[in-house]
């Protein structure tokens, strides 16, 4: 028995660009490195929030992408979600909102507000963001002890979209909506510590190992997220070291198959194949088709199922090898 898990990450933000710019200014010389942290919260004032300073939007290049990322793979997804066979869950953040609203809508499913998909560190109130910049990360070189006491005292404003927000923006947000708040954002504020990172992974690590036993064979589960915390999850499951440097691109799709004992398979890694002017791309649809991924059509005669076969074999082998 297994289930078959598409990581998303959301579409190009506001911030995404923001930071890309910024990049490139650091490599010309334009700007300092220690001035970033100022940078951003001045930005962030004139431009909107940005990925840590607040709850970002989807940039209009993003809007763009959600829109052919449902354009495609709606079309592959169909005939299992008319089914009952496609589970969707989305990070509460608007950018992970923002990129599932068009795939959910297009494939007529109710989906989860998932909490614990949220991007790594969480969110923090652009005042707040200024506040921890401009004072306590400076005060914590030279007096770490003070700082951090500051840091565990500092009133950190709520921030994120309300529940009763996401249930009129997004009327498919159907499950997870009632542990929320009402009319206050979602996040209590202030970023996670390291710990609390580790531990709300692990979590995840654990919810997604037990899929197979929540669904049925061959089921899809969509997962709408953010790149670090997408990557934490798919190394933790293939059992890759979490500090490899990663790039997982704006909407790309990324897919692991989840066996009833645990043991997870990488299918495909960040494919984008919805941003590429491609005509045809029967190759990669056939793929799908092959990998389950997308509703088989009947065949006449008897079927064969080779993954078992091919378990079948690796097991045995590996009891072979175990004996050298």
């Amino acid at each position: 028995m297994m289930v078959r898990v598409l990581f998303i990450r959301h579409g190009m933000t506001k911030g995404n660009l923001r930071d890309a710019r910024m990049a490139i200014d650091l490599h010309k010389g334009n700007v300092k490195i220690e001035e970033v942290p100022q940078l951003k919260v001045q930005l962030a004032e004139s431009d909107g929030p940005g990925e840590l300073a607040g709850d970002t939007a989807l940039s209009d290049l993003g809007l763009s992408e959600a829109k052919l990322l449902a354009e495609y793979w709606a079309p592959i997804l169909d005939g299992k979600a008319k089914d009952g066979h496609v589970h969707a869950f989305v990070s509460p953040m608007r950018r992970c909102l923002q990129t599932a609203d068009p795939i959910v809508t297009a494939l007529g499913l109710n989906a989860t507000i998932l909490p614990s998909i949220m991007e790594v560190h969480g969110l923090c109130d652009p005042t707040d963001f200024k506040y921890l910049t401009g004072h306590i990360i400076p005060k914590s070189r030279t007096n770490a002890a003070a700082a951090t006491q500051e840091w565990r005292e500092y009133h950190w404003k709520r921030v994120g979209l309300s529940r009763q927000q996401i249930e009129r923006d997004f009327p498919w947000s159907s499950g997870g909506l009632s542990a929320l708040p009402r009319e206050e954002g979602w996040y209590r504020g202030g970023f996670e510590t390291p710990l609390a990172i580790q531990h709300r992974i692990q979590a995840g690590l654990a919810w997604i190992k037990d899929l197979a036993h929540q669904y049925d064979e061959n089921d899809v589960v969509i997962l709408v997220s953010h790149g670090d915390t997408i990557w934490r999850l798919l190394s933790g499951t293939l059992g890759m070291e979490a500090g490899i440097e990663h790039n997982i691109q704006n909407t790309s799709v990324s897919s692991i198959v989840v066996h009833r004992n645990g043991a997870c398979a990488l299918d495909f890694i960040n494919r984008t194949p919805h941003l590429v002017a491609a005509e045809n791309d029967n190759r990669n649809i056939s793929y799908y088709e092959f990998m389950n991924i997308k509703k088989r059509k009947p065949r006449s005669g008897k079927q064969v199922n080779l993954s078992k076969v091919y378990r079948s074999q690796e097991a045995h082998l590996d009891n072979f090898y175990s004996k050298l």
